[in-house]
């Protein structure tokens, strides 16, 4: 059996961070962490999306034809990609939700000693 410290860290880590603390019945604290990494994803996806449709509405589809298509798509990619990697804002949302992660993963383990000894 999984220590709640190990699971708590664990589930912050992988499942989305405040799950460990929700886990451990910590719902407050837990909320501290899920709603602002929610908000961050929300952004995220919102901005990567309207890069796309904006390059998208930039590129010239003059056929129909599979190979036409194919290439688009490959230029679509390729200029996202480049553009991703680019933005300053979406640079600093992977940073918040790398942070909320790390720190929640940190809070969920010593919720976790703190009632593995409390239980002892």
């Amino acid at each position: 059996m999984m220590k709640k410290s190990t699971r708590g860290a664990i589930y912050s880590l992988l499942i989305c961070p405040g799950a460990g603390l929700w886990v451990l019945g910590e719902k407050k604290r837990a909320l501290v962490f899920i709603i602002p990494t929610l908000i961050a994803v929300m952004l995220l996806l919102t901005r990567i999306f309207t890069i796309t449709q904006t390059i998208a509405n930039q590129l010239p589809i003059t056929s129909l034809s599979p190979e036409a298509l194919v290439d688009t798509f490959k230029l679509l990619y390729a200029e996202t990609h480049r553009q991703i990697y680019q933005d300053p804002s979406i640079i600093n949302f992977l940073w918040l939700i790398l942070a909320a992660m790390i720190l929640s993963s940190i809070s969920s383990y010593f919720v976790g000693k703190k009632q593995e000894q409390e239980t002892t």
